[in-house]
């Protein structure tokens, strides 16, 4: 993550361009990545990682640009 590794400029494009997406759309993708327990995904083929899960070390960095995000 952008912001645990302390690149800012990288960080910076990427919640510029997250700004322009549906505010909605952004609450739930933040919900899924706050609350999501399960590490691991599995369907009829197994993909292994869930995208929708956040390790919870990295959630303050989330909290840290929610607000600028201002959703």
């Amino acid at each position: 993550m952008f912001a645990k590794a302390g690149h800012e400029t990288e960080l910076g494009r990427l919640l510029e361009d997250l700004r322009q997406e549906d505010p909605v759309r952004l609450a739930h993708i933040v919900n899924q990545l706050q609350t999501e327990e399960r590490a691991q995904y599995w369907e009829f083929t197994p993909r292994g990682a869930n995208f929708a899960y956040l390790d919870p070390e990295l959630r303050p960095h989330l909290e840290r640009i929610l607000p600028q995000l201002k959703i």
